[in-house]
């Protein structure tokens, strides 16, 4: 049932990123960054805990989280700007934050 939730929560992710771009013509721009980032954050928790449900422990998903993490591009606590990361996620320098 956790990963229906996280479908869900993803389905959000991209009625904000919908709303933040005013790609409804409908509704125009309605939604905000911080909405958007709210909505991932929320992808984020929800993952983790279909990772629980998945394992029954917090042990085993808190060390996967810990190992993943330093494969971002620059890692957790990097002084280096995240070049690699930004590109991944589509970002540009024409627009803060989400590329169209």
């Amino acid at each position: 049932m956790r990963l229906l939730k996280l479908t869900e929560e993803v389905g959000e992710v991209a009625d904000a990123f919908i709303g933040l771009h005013g790609l409804n013509g409908r509704k125009g721009v309605c939604r905000t960054h911080d909405d958007l980032l709210d909505e991932l954050a929320d992808v984020i928790i929800t993952a983790a805990a279909a990772m629980i449900g998945v394992t029954g422990t917090w042990t085993r998903p808190a060390g996967t989280l810990s190992d993943a993490w330093p494969r971002l591009p620059s890692g957790p606590g990097s002084d280096t700007p995240v070049h690699g990361l930004s590109r991944y996620l589509g970002m540009t320098n024409r627009r803060p934050g989400w590329a169209a």
